[in-house]
């Protein structure tokens, strides 16, 4: 399987991407929004963990974004994890409601974060 992982901060790009293949994903890596939709259209992707604070386009406008391209093109849709720092009240149905899947706050457990794909990914 491939994972999209979208997050801005280089540290944890690392740590997850050696999570992921340490796991046997394969991972295509975006360090923002903007580059996030652009490797979706490039790519076969079975799975997106998003970053939702970034630059350029954040989290939130980028799952729209692809959510858009999906029904517009009639693709598959592909499950988006929603990965923040932010555990505030409200937001779980705030990534719901823009099309996102899941939500896993950081920093980032292994144990969570497997089993998390695993469930969309089985």
């Amino acid at each position: 399987f491939t994972i999209l992982l979208v997050e801005d901060n280089l540290i944890n790009q690392k740590i997850t991407d050696k999570l992921l293949k340490i796991n046997g994903f394969k991972t295509i890596i975006a360090g923002d929004g903007q580059i996030a939709v652009n490797k979706y259209l490039a790519h076969r992707i079975d799975l997106i963990l998003m970053d939702i604070q970034m630059p350029v386009m954040d989290g939130i406008e980028s799952a729209k974004a692809i959510r858009t391209l999906e029904n517009k093109q009639n693709r598959k849709r592909i499950p988006i994890i929603a990965l923040t720092a932010n555990a505030i009240k409200g937001d779980m149905e705030r990534y719901i409601n823009v099309g996102m899947d899941d939500y896993i706050t950081k920093p980032v457990s292994s144990k969570v974060l497997m089993k998390a794909i695993r469930r969309f990914l089985s």
